[in-house]
């Protein structure tokens, strides 16, 4: 008897005495289901590691780490009172890792009973091979461009290589100094990495950071990276014209007639005509409203002819067809503005640091 209660696979001996405590492991709450889906990336093959951190961490936080660890191993005896406590916690804990794999990987457990076996079985298949999954996250490192990419979208996908390589590493037992050494060195490499890959507009920015001293880390570089982005992003916001006044423009095309022939330079004590534009008659007297008199001659040449011309231009204007940007189309234009406007702004920033670099050095 006294074997029994002192037996290491007992976990009666290492558990708090009421199973309605939160704190004891064996706690089940009545919002718990067999059911959930703990991540939401499930377990396929290639991404074990970024997988098995996900879940310990969703069932630590359940208070059920010891189930998948090995520690709170099953009762040796159905009239152990922790029997069917543990089976309901094992049970639950296997119905989560299950939930959790890809179909086919769900198959191959299915009838694994104990949940650190469970866990095991796929840590001993899937976190193998640990040096063609590195090379992989450094060619993608090396291979990674920001493109039309936003700088947070960039900096975000790169951070994801970053913290899995992180995970093969592990670093040696060192004194604090030698410890933050290490640190420096690494935060230095991802800053490299992080401006090789920005878009070429970033020149700018770009050499500024690299003539820091002492050398920034990866968060004030990316700081900085985001306000060089955002003041830019008002510059366009200032240039770029709205979608309404580019509609406004397409939409109503200037008309050749009566406000485009109207002349701006002219003695204010002769009448102008409102019709022709013309000096010297009202649209009362004018001869293309009323007609022009038998045998009249103007030393503007030929007016019968002239208001011929008049009125057909003035008809095929009316009848052209008015021209309008779709939705796309604007969208499409400004895309286009904006790059032209992004090159401008680069091309301008550097002459000016080149310039202003020059003229300190002289």
């Amino acid at each position: 008897m006294d074997s029994d209660s002192s037996d290491s696979d007992s976990p009666s001996s290492i558990l708090p005495a009421s199973l309605d405590n939160p704190s004891n492991p064996y706690f089940l709450h009545h919002g718990e289901n067999p059911g959930v889906i703990l991540v939401t990336d499930r377990l396929n093959g290639d991404n074990y590691h970024s997988w098995s951190r996900s879940m310990s961490k969703v069932i630590s936080a359940k208070n059920k780490t010891g189930f998948i660890t090995g520690i709170h191993k099953k009762p040796k005896s159905k009239a152990d009172p922790l029997y069917l406590p543990w089976i309901r916690c094992n049970d639950m804990v296997v119905s989560w890792i299950l939930n959790s794999v890809a179909k086919n990987i769900g198959s191959s457990i299915l009838y694994i009973d104990n949940a650190s076996d469970m866990w095991k079985d796929l840590q001993d298949r899937f976190s193998q091979g640990n040096r063609p999954r590195i090379f992989q996250l450094h060619k993608a490192i090396s291979s990674l461009k920001q493109d039309q990419k936003s700088v947070s979208d960039y900096y975000t996908e790169l951070k994801s290589f970053w913290d899995e390589l992180a995970n093969y590493r592990r670093l040696p037992q060192c004194s604090v100094e030698t410890l933050r050494f290490f640190e420096e060195i690494q935060q230095e490499e991802y800053v490299m990495q992080f401006l090789m890959g920005l878009s070429d507009s970033f020149n700018s920015i770009r050499s500024q950071i690299l003539l820091i001293d002492p050398f920034p880390s990866m968060n004030k570089v990316i700081s900085l990276v985001l306000q060089e982005e955002k003041q830019r992003e008002i510059t366009l916001e200032t240039s770029v014209p709205s979608l309404e006044s580019v509609a406004a423009l397409t939409a109503k095309p200037m008309k050749i007639g009566t406000n485009a022939s109207k002349q701006t330079n002219f003695r204010k004590d002769k009448p102008v005509c409102s019709h022709c534009g013309y000096t010297g008659h009202t649209s009362e007297k004018c001869y293309k409203i009323h007609g022009f008199p038998p045998g009249f001659k103007s030393k503007r040449g030929n007016n019968a002819s002239a208001y011929q011309s008049y009125s057909s231009m003035g008809k095929s204007n009316d009848d052209a067809p008015k021209f309008s940007l779709s939705q796309d189309q604007y969208q499409q234009l400004l895309a286009m503005l904006k790059t032209t406007i992004y090159f401008i702004i680069s091309e301008s920033s550097q002459l000016w640091h080149f310039t202003n670099s020059t003229a300190t050095f002289h």
